[in-house]
């Protein structure tokens, strides 16, 4: 009896406490509930990303960007195999077609003239040795005439210039040794013709260059002179010869202000080159810019006292300027020391003639010897003047 009481009481207890779900049940909803939410809101975003691009026009622009250059590869893929089909259907059919008989071909016409042998197969070497000899003999003939023309023996140089030339006619150092010759024999043309032949077969010979610029000087040829200087000069900048082609070619021409930087060149190549110093000095004298035409002859009489163009051409500065007294102090030192005559035939130029009615000058006239008829000689007090003007 009490046995079925305690069983009614439990029976009772647990109908009263509420069931409880399993853990793993639990937390399986809970997950499968943010999951939908997690699905819902990326749901959410990806339809506002669709939307947005559909309304961004550059998304628009690049989608049909990328579609026309897939249109512009297909389209070349499909031109692509066209042409290769057409190719191997070009090459299928050539091969399919029988080949063109071969052309007959006439036998070669044999010279009923020509009943030599074959040549051996050392021909060629036979022919080079020949050949050799000739070149050889040219190279003698050669230097032989270049010897002679050094030595000062131009007739027996052009004789071996001729010999070597009929062995070969086209060697170009013999038609230059040719053109020397002719230059030697004051034949200007015809050693401008040699020159521009052998330019024509050798632009790059500077020699040759050189000569044809001398040759167009001597005549008179200035613009010719000048060009062919110039182009001297792109080969060797510092030679000495071109620039005094250049500068003597610009003086001739009366443009002075063009000679003068090859004469600086000139000097500043050579500092003991008192011709160009002397032809700088008359440039400036020609342009009336006295101080630099002075400086220029001074320094060439200090490097050389006995260069009387120098002593002229002082005098002749002073006289532009009308300094008389100096004109004639430097006139009488040159007396002394180059001779009374000599410094007389200075008087005669019309440099002098802004200063020949000075009575000093007349004066130092008398002293040379230029005396009117029924004077005394004058010679003597001239020199006795000189001496004391040149102890100052």
């Amino acid at each position: 009896m009490e046995e079925d009481i305690y069983r009614h009481q439990r029976a009772r207890r647990a109908s009263a406490i509420p069931p409880r779900q399993p853990p793993e049940r639990s937390a399986r909803s809970h997950s499968a509930g943010n999951g939908e939410k997690r699905h819902s809101s990326h749901g959410h975003h990806e339809r506002r990303r669709r939307s947005s691009r559909r309304r961004d026009p550059g998304f628009a622009v690049n989608k049909l960007l990328w579609f026309s250059i897939a249109a512009v590869v297909l389209v070349y893929l499909a031109i692509l195999a066209v042409s290769i089909l057409q190719s191997r259907r070009t090459s299928a059919t050539s091969a399919a077609a029988p080949a063109p008989a071969p052309a007959a071909v006439a036998p070669a016409a044999v010279d009923a003239a020509d009943t030599s042998p074959p040549l051996p197969a050392d021909a060629g070497i036979a022919t080079l040795s020949e050949q050799l000899k000739q070149w050889k003999r040219g190279e003698a003939a050669f230097t032989e005439a270049d010897a002679m023309l050094a030595s000062g023996n131009t007739e027996i140089a052009a004789d071996r210039v001729e010999a070597g030339l009929q062995i070969l006619p086209d060697m170009t150092r013999l038609q230059y040794l040719s053109a020397r010759i002719e230059q030697d024999l004051q034949h200007n043309e015809e050693a401008q013709a040699l020159l521009m032949k052998v330019l024509d077969r050798d632009p790059g010979n500077v020699e040759a260059r050189v000569s044809l610029a001398r040759v167009l000087a001597k005549r008179q040829l200035h613009r010719d002179a000048i060009a062919m200087a110039a182009w001297i000069l792109d080969a060797e900048p510092y030679s000495e010869e071109a620039h005094q082609i250049m500068a003597t070619a610009h003086l001739n021409l009366g443009e002075t202000r063009e000679a003068i930087p090859h004469l600086n060149r000139l000097i500043s190549l050579d500092r003991n080159n008192t011709s160009a110093m002397n032809s700088l000095g008359t440039a400036y004298l020609r342009l009336n810019d006295y101080v630099k035409a002075m400086n220029t002859f001074e320094n060439v009489r200090r490097q050389e006292p006995g260069n009387s163009l120098a002593h002229y051409y002082i005098a002749v500065t002073f006289a532009r300027q009308d300094e008389v007294e100096a004109a004639v102090d430097v006139m009488a030192r040159a007396a002394v020391q180059f001779g009374n005559e000599f410094v007389l035939a200075w008087t005669k130029s019309p440099e002098f003639d802004r200063i020949r009615t000075e009575p000093k000058f007349l004066k130092f006239l008398g002293y040379l010897g230029d005396k009117p008829e029924g004077k005394a000689d004058g010679t003597e007090a001239a020199r006795e003047e000189a001496g004391t003007a040149g102890t100052t």
